[in-house]
């Protein structure tokens, strides 16, 4: 099948939402790490440099927007707002109850990772996810 938009037909089609589990867990790690600044440094104007910094990164650096997933015939993945088509499940894929980290790779060698937190999708995508994963 050739790996063009136009003929990737969607079998299955994931709209993950942003997770709040994912950005509560991003905003606690940024308050620990300045929490452990403040509490390191003795003395305040290194720490008056540094709390910018982690505060800058927590807004800059954030997670990405988990893109649309479509899972089609013979289990090829496609990522459509990245412009990926074919893809298959590579090794270093890992998922549990509650998250997903998928490697997604090409026949060119070119590889795509997905973060899907089990907040991100309804119910019955995730089961079906975690089934296809499964299978």
């Amino acid at each position: 099948m050739p790996d063009s938009s136009n003929s990737f037909e969607a079998a299955f089609v994931l709209r993950p939402e942003p997770s709040r589990w994912l950005a509560a867990w991003w905003a606690i790690l940024h308050a620990v790490v300045a929490a452990a600044v403040l509490a390191l440094y003795l003395s305040w104007p290194p720490a008056l440099f540094v709390l910018p910094a982690i505060v800058a990164h927590a807004f800059m650096r954030r997670p990405a927007v988990t893109p649309r997933l479509q899972v089609g015939p013979q289990r090829r993945w496609s990522l459509p707002e990245r412009s990926l088509h074919g893809l298959m499940l590579a090794s270093g894929s890992i998922f549990t109850a509650n998250w997903v980290d998928l490697v997604l790779q090409h026949e060119s060698g070119r590889v795509a990772r997905v973060l899907l937190v089990r907040d991100q999708l309804p119910a019955e995508d995730w089961r079906r996810l975690q089934a296809l994963l499964r299978s």
